[in-house]
This record gives C-alpha cells, structure tokens and sequence, in this order.
C-alpha cells in the first residue's frame, strides 16, 4: 500500500494504491467533502447505513461527514478534500446568499465530466507547487493556493449536481450591481427584524423603483420574495437542527412569520414538506 498525502491551503489531495485492498473506518470525520477518483480498482463506501459501491474508471463525491467506511479494493485511486466552510463560502459568493443548508451531492459522476477532469488538474498542479520552503527552493504562496483551490471548489460546484444547482443555473452572469448587493446585505442582516420595501432601497441608495428592477434582472424576483426566502431558510435551518426545542410558531415569529397557516403553505412550497414533517426528518436524522 503506498499514500501520498499533500495539505495544499484547505485543501488536501491523495494518491493511494494498494495491492491488497484496505478498510478505513474515520470515527471522528473531517467536516468536509471528498472526491474519489477511481483510475482502477473499486471502492464501497457506508452512508447513513447504507453501502454505495462504485468501479474504475468512476468518481465518488462524498460528504465527508456522512461517510464514515470505506472499502478499497486493489487499484490507484485519487482523493480530493476540501473544508466543508471554504465550499459553503465560495458558494455563498457565487449565489449572492448565506448557506443554510449543508450542501448534498450526488454520489455517482461520470469520470469523464469535463469539470472532474479540470478539478484533477488543479490538484495536480497544487502538488507542484507546495507551500513553505522545500529542498527545491520557495513553493507556492497561500494565497496563490487559495486561488487553486478556490477553482477546483468552482469545478465541482458547476460539474457535479447537487441541492443547489437549481439555484446556481438561475444565476446571472457576472456579479449583480452594487445597489442590489447592497439591498441583499441589509437583508441578511435584518431579516429577523420587520423591513419595508422602503427601508430596503433606502439602505440600497435608489429608488424603490431601480431596486426592484435591479433585483428582477439579476435575482430574477422581487426585493421582498428574495427576503421571504432569507427567512424561510432561516426557519428551516433552526428546524434541522435535532437539539432545537422551540416550538415551530416561536420560531416562526422570530423569523417574522406571522400568519401561521400562510407560513406552513410557504414552507411546504419552499421545501417540499411542512415544518413539523421538516422538524421530525431532523430528529430521526440525528436519533
């Protein structure tokens, strides 16, 4: 068996062969994800109960967190694993919004998928380029190995479907303009709070007017769905938390959710189930 393992930034790549097979149990798991390439071989990996087995060539994108055994048989395998705190940060850019669901992404990918090929790439080319000082002299810069990783955290995103494709497809191209990145960061930061549309685009500097063109050209919805939405997903996320106590109508209110029965319809559209259905998925989730 033979494992070259290389920290690059918040990033960490693996090079595995192995002649006979292995079984690696992680009791403690990284709180991250981790892309395996299979150049030959296979490999089984246990999710919530559940074993997943996969042949070369193929990938596997798991949720390092979720996915505590593994079984590898006789091959060469390639193991990428990034911080689960870099991705949600680097999604949240890309979409313009806070993260408040743990991203899930399909388990099987093609191994030919033009992104997994250019995610392999940069990891390539990070392990030439190390950071610190090394016998060959200087290597890279942390910063220029954020960039790498932050490229291979974009490929994956674009490449491997997840929970938040949907989302990021309905993106425009290009950042949105200032007076709506304005109005978005007054949003997250007053959406427990009671917020007019008027407060909005005064927060923004234009009119109510502009915001609201701003907002359906490049959100493709209105400033006070955007801040629907923040909350619902504020809900849900208190709601998916297994040790969270409260009952739905407080945390409804705080979230400023008036109206019980127009929420729980909003909810169950956003999410696809109700609140209570959400709250017991947790629990038995966590149980």
């Amino acid at each position: 068996m033979e494992l070259q393992t290389d920290y690059l930034s918040g990033m960490v790549t693996h090079l595995f062969t192995t002649t006979t097979g292995g079984k690696f149990r992680f009791p403690n798991p990284h709180d991250g994800y981790l892309l395996a390439a299979l150049d030959e071989g296979a490999v089984e990996v246990e999710i919530e109960d559940k074993w997943w087995e996969r042949r070369a060539p193929g990938v596997v994108m798991a949720d390092a967190t979720r996915a505590t055994r593994w079984r590898w048989q006789p091959g060469r395998y390639e193991m990428l694993v990034v911080d689960a705190d870099s991705l949600h940060h680097r999604l949240a850019l890309l979409l313009e919004r806070p993260i408040v669901k743990r991203v899930r992404f399909d388990l099987d990918v093609p191994a030919h998928s033009p992104g997994i090929k250019f995610a392999r790439e940069i990891a390539r080319v990070a392990r030439l380029c190390p950071s610190g000082e090394s016998d060959e002299g200087p290597g890279c810069s942390e910063q220029a190995l954020r960039h790498l990783q932050d490229a291979l955290m974009y490929a994956v995103l674009d490449s491997i479907p997840n929970n938040y494709t949907a989302h990021l497809s309905r993106q425009r191209p290009g950042p949105s303009p200032r007076h709506v990145r304005r109005a978005i960061e007054f949003i997250h930061a007053h959406a427990m709070q009671p917020v007019t549309l008027e407060e909005i685009a005064k927060s923004a500097h234009v009119s109510i007017r502009a915001l609201q063109t701003g907002f359906a050209n490049f959100k493709g919805t209105t400033p006070m769905a955007y801040l629907k939405q923040i909350r619902l997903e504020g809900v849900h996320a208190e709601l998916s938390r297994a040790d969270n106590e409260q009952a739905i109508a407080e945390i409804a209110r705080r979230w400023c959710f008036g109206h019980m029965g127009l929420f729980a319809r909003s909810y169950r559209k956003a999410f696809g189930q109700t609140p209570s259905e959400a709250r017991r998925t947790s629990r038995v989730g966590n149980g």
